[in-house]
């Protein structure tokens, strides 16, 4: 079971989400297809885990749904920085590109030899280089968001100094990228639109596959 840094559960912050919100027992049963008996049972583990006393539970005054907000918020914001610091952790390395596909204003696939690169994330400077050859380095700078819609979460990638006559595969053109691990040493980072600088030429459906190197 995933656990977070106060060692609850992830169903026990829902339930916390949920009382901070109002919710009876009942409704945050049928919200979670779980018994009241359950979501009781989440209850007291809560109450246990952030040294409340189980009799906390059963006081319906303002102030207790006040404390319950409270540590709903210190554990959701707790959460949410685990998770950033495991994406940090997670890219930290070099990455070389392993595929690369995008479309042109027809929807017709560009297709070509792309030139094999790696990029190397230095964690915490939130800068990394990408290295075309042995003579060619380019600095960029990135930062990670944990929060996934649709399947990926956005992040920042941004070339320091732009050069014109950067290859089309060459990722950094853009800030903005939708990305997503596709296994633990395996992202995908997608954009729907770029511009091809060397080409003057607008890109779609931009896709970047890089594999972790050992």
């Amino acid at each position: 079971m995933t656990q977070t840094p106060l060692n609850l559960s992830k169903t026990e912050i829902i339930v916390l989400k949920y009382v901070a919100k109002g919710l009876q027992n009942k409704e945050i049963s049928e919200s979670l297809c779980k018994s009241e008996h359950t979501i009781k049972n989440h209850k007291v583990n809560c109450c246990l885990k952030l040294g409340f006393e189980t009799t906390f539970l059963y006081k319906n005054s303002f102030a207790m749904k006040k404390k319950w907000i409270y540590f709903t918020l210190i554990v959701f914001l707790s959460s949410c920085k685990h998770d950033y610091i495991k994406i940090k952790d997670k890219i930290e390395g070099s990455w070389k590109i392993v595929e690369f596909e995008c479309y042109d204003s027809e929807g017709k696939i560009i297709k070509k030899d792309f030139v094999p690169y790696t990029m190397t994330f230095q964690n915490p400077l939130e800068e990394g280089f990408i290295k075309v050859d042995s003579d060619k380095q380019i600095e960029f700078y990135y930062n990670f968001s944990y929060q996934v819609f649709d399947g990926y979460a956005k992040c920042n990638i941004g070339i320091k100094k732009l050069i014109p006559e950067l290859p089309v595969e060459m990722i950094g053109r853009t800030n903005v990228f939708d990305y997503k691990f596709l296994t633990k040493k395996k992202i995908e980072f997608f954009n729907k639109e770029e511009y091809d600088l060397t080409n003057q030429r607008k890109l779609f459906k931009v896709k970047y596959i890089f594999e972790k190197l050992d």
